[in-house]
């Protein structure tokens, strides 16, 4: 293109090459809008919109980021981004514009479908106009009989570049399920698709992604980003630098979620959960003080030889969390005959045998977690240092603290009704997510958080279970 400038020269100015269209097509309700919102690194739009009118999706990148939706009665909204995607719902086009450089060079355009009868005339010639595909199916049905025939009726509109995503890919129970599956998937589709990855679609880990690149690798929306420019000959760009603070890891544990529908236990249930909203106060420090970072702990010779993973990354790489001292909440209760006695969360019996938190340790104890569902994670607490053994380490500072707060508020409670017993196991479940610890004496407060959905009570306890055996069988 040329420009005339103001002195009559004639300059020649770079016009941004055309965004590649790239169409995201599936049976409905299979992950479509889940997978956009993983790639655009946050809830945009709301869960299942293809239950009723099945609206069509553009997603892209401008420097000016918004929302514009279109409605049944012709009506126009325009919103900002982070507004509530359930003002969405009921939309008949939307059109999605973010600032992700990384994603420049793609228009994301989701095409509503529900069976091989749909797919008509102006399907087909719309295909014809598409640079990449992307075909998402369900982990637990992945790539049925009627997708296969959903595909074939657009026959030679299809563009040349295609994938195929598996959604839900954290809902499958172990990571040799996920192996077997990808590898049916591959056979089955050998010809149809140049690639094939997992989408892990938990809203924790897509909210997390919105400043953690860790968090978004999780998602596996960076490994289909990678994907999608290697097929089309793309620059490969790496993403900007995002990392997870400490105060926004913590708003990723809302206790409030929880106490809607929260299961509490310990070897005495203690009356009442009490309020950790104030944990800050309860900790003797101001609300936004951020929790000192000790030097990171060096990756172990047994954590190297095992394979590489985003947890085993995580937990090499993080660096520990040293929490707040933590005063008794409330006076401790004292007699004539017995002094009172307070011990904090994570310390453990009070001996000279100590087993002390080492990276072998935490290699370990790590094993003991593969069978938690992805994006799960897991720290432990020792002298008011929190340790990552696997998952996003943000999460695990925000959750150590939260649950060493709690494990001492709960120990208080029973202080001041007479109670000598002391808290040592906690359980805490919503819909959503599920939230264990156990108190291992001599060693300090392991806990581990994950999709309730995919990690029972009985998995939890016998994560926990496992990791306190191995942690007492550890050289002190």
């Amino acid at each position: 293109m040329q420009r005339q400038s103001l002195n009559g020269n004639i300059t020649a100015t770079k016009t941004a090459p055309r965004p590649l269209q790239v169409a995201i097509c599936g049976e409905v309700s299979s992950g479509k809008s889940t997978l956009l919102n993983a790639l655009f690194r946050g809830r945009h739009l709301p869960d299942n919109m293809g239950q009723t009118t099945r609206p069509r999706i553009v997603a892209g990148v401008r420097d000016c980021p918004g929302i514009e939706a279109e409605y049944p009665d012709g009506s126009l909204v325009q919103l900002d981004i982070g507004a509530d995607p359930e003002t969405l719902r009921g939309a008949s086009q939307i059109r999605l514009w973010l600032d992700a450089p990384e994603l420049r060079r793609f228009e994301f355009i989701e095409v509503p479908l529900s069976t091989a009868e749909e797919i008509d005339s102006s399907h087909i010639e719309r295909m014809r106009n598409i640079d990449m595909l992307i075909w998402v199916t369900i982990a637990s049905q992945a790539w049925r009989l009627t997708e296969k025939t959903m595909l074939e009726r657009f026959g030679d509109a299809l563009p040349k570049q295609t994938m195929i995503v598996i959604s839900r890919g954290d809902k499958l129970r172990s990571i040799e399920d996920r192996d077997k599956l990808m590898g049916r998937v591959r056979r089955e589709t050998d010809g149809i698709f140049g690639d094939c990855r997992f989408l892990m679609g938990a809203k924790s880990v897509i909210d997390a992604a919105a400043q953690s690149n860790e968090a978004w690798a999780e998602s596996g929306a960076e490994a289909i980003r990678k994907s999608l420019c290697t097929l089309a000959g793309v620059p490969l760009t790496e993403p900007e630098p995002r990392s997870l603070s400490e105060e926004e890891g913590r708003k990723l544990v809302d206790l409030a979620t929880f106490r809607k529908s929260a299961d509490t236990t310990s070897r005495r249930e203690p009356p009442a959960e009490p309020d950790t909203s104030a944990r800050a106060a309860d900790l003797g420090a101001p609300a936004d003080a951020a929790p000192e970072l000790s030097k990171p702990a060096e990756p172990s010779a047994a954590s190297e030889s095992r394979p590489e993973n985003h947890e085993a990354k995580a937990r090499n790489e993080a660096p520990v969390t040293r929490l707040k001292p933590k005063p008794s909440a409330s006076p401790t209760v004292a007699n004539d005959t017995q002094p009172a006695k307070r011990k904090d969360a994570g310390q453990g019996a009070e001996n000279a045998s100590r087993t002390v938190v080492t990276p072998e340790i935490l290699a370990n104890l790590a094993g003991a977690t593969e069978i938690l569902p992805a994006g799960a994670c897991s720290g432990v607490i020792q002298d008011d240092i929190c340790s990552v053994i696997c998952g996003c380490p943000a999460r695990v500072s925000a959750l150590g603290e939260v649950l060493s707060s709690m494990m001492v508020n709960l120990d208080d409670l029973l202080e001041r009704q007479g109670q000598e017993d002391t808290v040592e196991a906690l359980s805490i479940a919503s819909s959503g997510t599920r939230i264990a610890c156990e108190l291992v004496p001599g060693f300090g407060l392991v806990f581990l958080l994950g999709d309730s959905g995919r990690m029972s009570a009985g998995t939890a306890s016998a994560v926990l279970t496992r990791m306190a055996s191995l942690a007492n069988n550890a050289p002190a």
